[in-house]
């Protein structure tokens, strides 16, 4: 999985398992632009996340060890 934004990248992998999805992503951030601020509010974070699928979109929950106690939650849509 790859994704970003002005400030970061987002990199991931992701393995499905009958219906269920198990997804890591890690952001970096690559340029220094105050407008977007870290996922997690650290510089480079890491989550891990299940997940489903429903007709295009992914849902996933999840969470990051550096912010435990903090759900992460997350609806992906695959680009084609």
């Amino acid at each position: 999985m790859l994704g970003g934004n002005s400030a970061f990248a987002f990199i991931g992998r992701y393995d499905e398992s009958g219906e269920e999805i198990r997804a890591e992503v890690s952001t970096v951030r690559h340029h220094d632009d105050p407008t977007y601020q870290p996922p997690l509010q650290v510089g480079q974070d890491h989550a891990e996340m299940r997940g489903w699928q429903e007709e295009d979109h992914f849902y996933f929950e999840g969470g990051s060890g550096q912010m435990p106690g903090i759900p992460f939650k997350s609806v992906m849509t695959p680009i084609r």
